[in-house]
């Protein structure tokens, strides 16, 4: 298999009912308030929405270990 190249560069598809919300006029409007290109606000977009996963993630993850240990033979899990 051939390796992929990574690019420096980002395209967005905005699916057709996402329009009806306007997100590009909104970036715009949000870029210029705040002095930024829309590529920044993209970008800073997704950085976010990463560590809000991630934080998500690590929280059910402490909480899983937590509920084994509390078992004493790590075979019982539960989610509260």
């Amino acid at each position: 298999m051939a390796k992929k190249e990574i690019l420096d560069k980002l395209s967005i598809y905005i699916p057709q009912k996402k329009m009806e919300e306007k997100p590009v006029e909104r970036l715009i409007r949000l870029g210029e308030k705040r002095d930024r290109s829309i590529n920044y606000m993209v970008v800073e977009a997704i950085m976010e929405y990463f560590s809000k996963l991630e934080a998500q993630r690590d929280r059910f993850l402490v909480r899983e270990h937590a509920i084994q240990t509390a078992s004493g033979d790590g075979m019982c899990l539960q989610i509260a």
